[in-house]
């Protein structure tokens, strides 16, 4: 076990003849002060749950006497709290998950908390972090990418999920239906996105607001695959289909796939938009058009959402972030011959 150790304050530095050396204080010090040995000292700080509270608080309070700053570990116990959170994600390879993580962690770090990142399958419970993850982790909280997923009911701790730090999903999908019709085009289609999400959905929804026609809805999932396999299918059902909006830049690299093997001209036969605009967007062939949204910002949002709750407060409803269009080489007018 290593030695936990805590600094003295510089006032105490002050009186023992200012920049004079002092002895740092260490895990032997503080048993003694506790009046128990320094095994039940580190099982203490550990959490180990054989240890009676009467003798953990006696321990936290030989801590708070001598007046140290205790590492990480020692002020868990003081606290009750790591400053450590969980982000529960069902795909660590989806570009989207970086970011959203690298927003999370910055925020997170400046509040002066740590995060675990933690995979899981949503349709496998074996691939699913158990109670003993977030024991071991002593996790103040819990970071999910939706609760559909991974219900937070089956948490006995504060949760919060990235659909709460909501997106102006029906703006972006307003922004598409009126670069669209603007074009000229009246036969569009959606495809993408769980037909059971709130961001699919919403993005459906502004399209249409917009549009002067009923777009064509295809729901899969949120990959290039599922963009790749639908655009197929589309192809074959409604071979008047003049743009497809994808319902994030994955799906579009699939719907983009689909139509250079089908020999599709875009944008000249089809136009596609995408949604997300990740680096890939700018690389692709044509390069893409499509809604950006702020997805560290979206991670920042929904990590101060979390950490209201762990502090026991039930935070205000985040407003909408917005998005913004980038249009690019992947769209154009309506072929009119």
């Amino acid at each position: 076990m290593p030695t936990c150790w805590y600094v003295q304050t510089y006032a105490q530095r002050s009186e023992r003849g200012g920049s004079t050396p002092v002895k740092r204080t260490t895990i032997k010090d503080v048993a003694l002060a506790a009046g128990v040995d320094v095994s039940t000292v580190s099982r203490a700080i550990h959490g180990n749950t054989r240890i009676s509270l009467e003798t953990r608080d006696r321990v936290a309070a030989a801590i708070r006497d001598l007046d140290y700053r205790p590492n990480v570990a020692a002020r868990a116990m003081v606290t009750r709290r790591t400053h450590t959170f969980a982000f529960l994600v069902p795909d660590l390879s989806d570009p989207n998950v970086a970011e959203f993580a690298s927003g999370a962690e910055a925020r997170a770090r400046e509040e002066g908390f740590s995060m675990l990142v933690a995979g899981y399958r949503p349709r496998d419970a074996r691939y699913r972090p158990d109670e003993s993850f977030f024991r071991e982790h002593r996790v103040d909280g819990i970071l999910l990418m939706s609760p559909r997923h991974y219900p937070a009911a089956a948490f006995d701790l504060p949760v919060a999920t990235l659909e709460e730090a909501r997106v102006d999903n029906r703006g972006g999908g307003a922004l598409v239906g009126e670069l669209l019709r603007g074009l000229g085009h009246r036969v569009v289609a959606f495809v993408g996105g769980q037909h059971d999400s709130p961001h699919a959905r919403e993005r459906v929804l502004g399209l249409q607001r917009t549009l002067d026609a009923e777009a064509i809805v295809r729901y899969g999932d949120w990959s290039a695959e599922s963009g790749r396999t639908l655009t197929t299918s589309l192809l074959a059902e409604r071979p008047d289909v003049t743009a497809i909006f994808a319902a994030s830049d994955s799906v579009a690299l699939g719907v983009i796939h689909a139509l250079h093997a089908a020999g599709v001209a875009i944008p000249g036969d089809v136009s596609v938009i995408g949604f997300d605009d990740q680096a890939v967007s700018r690389h692709c062939w044509p390069a893409l058009t499509t809604i950006s949204q702020p997805l560290r910002a979206v991670g920042a949002t929904a990590f101060g959402l979390l950490r209201r709750r762990i502090e026991g407060h039930e935070p205000d409803p985040a407003p909408p972030l917005p998005v913004y269009l980038i249009e690019r080489g992947s769209t154009g007018p309506v072929r009119t011959s």
